[in-house]
This record gives C-alpha cells, structure tokens and sequence, in this order.
C-alpha cells in the first residue's frame, strides 16, 4: 500500500493583527488546489498548511498579497 505524500510548508506573513487577518489568510492559502490543515500564529506571522505536491512560491505569495497581505522573504 502507498502512502500519500504530504509536504508541510512554512511561510511568514508580515502585517496579520488579528483574527480576522488570520482567517483573510488561512481562506486566501485554502483556495489553492491541494492546500490543507493551515494554521495561522498571528504574534509571529508563521503560516503551516500542507499539501500533496510542492506548490510554486509565486502562487502562494499571490494568494497572499489577494488577501491584503506580504509575504515575507526568508533570511
């Protein structure tokens, strides 16, 4: 039997302030085909979500930036 590769993905997202942002953001990832489970940290901008396949950065920072948001670039 195979089992379903799952990636976890981990993002930060810069201007969330409350939890009307978060949900803005977990609705906006949610809408990209494959994405599950995201989970929002508002105090650290840290965004979880998984998926089936390695999704392009491109499409996640879109749907971040729908939402009234940045991505945030990684150091």
């Amino acid at each position: 039997m195979f089992k379903n590769n799952i990636t976890k993905n981990e993002i930060f997202v810069e201007g969330m302030h409350c939890v009307h942002c978060a949900n803005r953001v977990s609705d906006s990832l949610k809408k990209i085909k494959g994405v599950k489970n995201v989970d929002v940290d508002i105090e650290s901008g840290k965004v979880t979500f998984s998926s089936k396949s390695p999704i392009d950065e491109n499409v996640i920072k879109s749907a971040i930036e729908s939402a009234g948001y940045q991505l945030k670039q990684a150091n």
